[in-house]
């Protein structure tokens, strides 16, 4: 008898060797990946971060139209914003973003807030969260392969 296509799909995974490649495929295929990407991005909006670096990036994009004002006034509207979103790429805002966001902020932290903890970066809450995931993601596997394993010798004890 063969077995279902979500038979196949469950004993595939619980028995694949976990290559990097697979691990991230497989927290992809659970919606893990989005459900983090989402959390990031609602975590920096209620941050204090937030709309430091949305001024920061109004500034720069203007001082980007005073440098050619006639450049982008007679660029067509794809191309302009092409060009400022090169811009941005180009100003060190993001990198900077970045960092602050990897770092634990310490006024934060002296003030008992735990938000104070870094949202990014290798010690940082979405680190702690990826990981944990992963973790049940390799424990759900490894049960899954250990109860089929035991299952054909039940069956071969019953007959």
């Amino acid at each position: 008898m063969s077995e279902s296509p979500a038979a196949q799909d469950n004993q595939a995974v619980s028995s694949t060797q976990w290559t990097p490649e697979a691990l991230v495929e497989e927290f992809k295929r659970q919606g893990h990946f989005d459900l983090i990407r989402k959390q990031i991005l609602h975590e920096f909006q209620q941050s204090a971060h937030h709309a430091a670096f949305v001024e920061q990036a109004d500034t720069a994009m203007m001082d980007a139209l005073q440098k050619r004002p006639d450049h982008y006034v007679f660029r067509d509207a794809r191309l302009r914003h092409s060009d400022l979103l090169r811009e941005l790429d180009q100003n060190p805002l993001l990198p900077d973003l970045v960092e602050k966001l990897a770092t634990r902020n310490a006024t934060s932290e002296a003030a008992g807030d735990s938000h104070g903890e870094a949202l990014l970066g290798p010690r940082g809450r979405i680190a702690h969260q990826v990981r944990e995931q992963l973790s049940q993601m390799l424990q759900a596997s490894e049960s899954r392969t250990a109860r089929s394993t035991d299952t054909p010798e039940r069956d071969q004890a019953t007959e």
